[in-house]
């Protein structure tokens, strides 16, 4: 028994075959397929050509009343043979392969269908399956649930059961069967703005303009050609976050792409990917490319500077794959966790009570500065936590 995708092969190939019948491209389809069920032997080879000959003038005579069955078992039949061809020999594998290929970049672009167990295959074709059939090949394209439409008046809306939408450059495929072809429809139109996705500006950082210079000597310095990597640790609460999007917002400008993902864990990671692969137009409607890569290869070439933020990360190895390699970048990483690789650590402290008095007073509005350096000094200068507390102090 051939395995699934060598039965596949088969009737992909049985389907070139009756595509490629009535069309331009015959004559060398012929003397492929003549060439290759042959295998050498010219009584193998004489065979061949008397079949492909019957199924050349069946259809070329069109005087089936149901054309599209017709082609459909006349696929079927040829895809058997060459599914014993393959079970028979298996080098046959790489030539049909080869053969598929070639013949359907010959094809013209347009109508094909088939039914019944068959396979439909084009180029440059919309590609839609039904009644439990699938669709595979370079699809860039929509796959859809198509409509019933009647083959016998294409110009017309169809009505047989389990039957594709016919239209120009449509390729159908029903009842079990498989579409295979190589799709294409417009890109996603390229991005006309800056991407940005930031969290909004904090209000000013009391005590960090000094931490904030020196990250910005760390992200500034060595070759432009390679992203700078620093990541932001410290305690919970001590506003690593608020000082790395300080950070991005103060050098927006200066970027053509800013970017921060929830990095708590690598499925929101690869979710945030997703959505910035499409805002950088390297992300269709149906794809199967790895938008991780897809992002990394844009911002290797990227015209101009760019910016990603990774935010609450738990440690390096949750990071590290999407980690770009190149490209004039800077990336920021905010964690708890104080281990990251020499040269990438950068540690933000507590504010010291002084500082975080002021904090306190500017944030909330109270006047009160003695009470404000008490609840400064019980809390360790941790600003966030010490405004939560302010917070819920005053509303006591």
């Amino acid at each position: 028994m051939l395995a699934e995708d060598l039965l596949a092969l088969a009737a992909l190939a049985g389907n070139t075959v009756v595509t490629a019948a009535v069309t331009d491209t015959w004559e060398a389809a012929r003397d492929k397929f003549v060439q290759l069920l042959g295998r050498g032997d010219p009584d193998k080879a004489k065979l061949a050509e008397q079949r492909l000959a019957e199924t050349h003038d069946q259809l070329a005579a069109g005087t089936s009343t149901e054309p599209e069955r017709a082609r459909a078992a006349l696929a079927e039949r040829w895809a058997g043979r060459l599914a014993d061809l393959l079970e028979e020999d298996f080098g046959a594998e790489t030539d049909l392969r080869a053969a598929v290929q070639e013949i359907q970049a010959m094809l013209p672009a347009g109508t094909v269908s088939a039914a019944n167990h068959a396979v439909a295959a084009g180029r440059d074709l919309t590609i839609s399956a039904s009644g439990g059939g699938f669709a595979a090949a370079v699809i860039r394209g929509n796959v859809t649930s198509p409509a019933r439409p009647n083959p016998t008046e294409p110009s017309e809306p169809l009505t047989g059961p389990g039957i594709g939408t016919v239209m120009p450059g449509a390729i159908v495929a029903f009842d079990r069967s498989v579409a295979v072809g190589q799709l294409a429809v417009p890109r996603r139109p390229e991005p006309v703005c800056q991407p940005v996705r930031l969290a909004p500006r904090p209000p000013p950082l009391a005590g960090r303009e000094g931490l904030l210079a020196d990250l910005d000597t760390r992200l500034s310095a060595s070759d432009s050609r390679w992203p700078r990597i620093v990541a932001l640790h410290g305690l919970g609460g001590v506003g690593k976050t608020s000082v790395a999007v300080e950070y991005a917002h103060r050098h927006l400008a200066a970027v053509g792409a800013a970017w921060q993902f929830p990095a708590e864990n690598t499925t929101m990671l690869a979710a945030g990917f997703g959505e910035l692969a499409a805002q950088l137009g390297v992300r269709e409607l149906v794809d199967n490319r790895d938008p991780v890569t897809s992002v990394h290869a844009v911002l290797a070439a990227y015209p101009r500077a760019w910016l990603l933020l990774f935010d609450n990360a738990p440690d390096w190895e949750t990071v590290a794959a999407f980690l770009p390699p190149g490209g004039a970048g800077r990336v920021l990483i905010t964690s708890q966790n104080p281990s990251w690789p020499s040269g990438h650590a950068f540690d933000v402290p507590v504010l010291d009570v002084r500082m975080a008095t002021d904090f306190l007073l500017n944030r909330t509005g109270d006047s009160d500065l003695q009470n404000a350096a008490d609840l400064a000094e019980e809390l360790g200068g941790l600003p966030l936590r010490s405004l939560s507390n302010s917070l819920r102090h005053q509303a006591a």
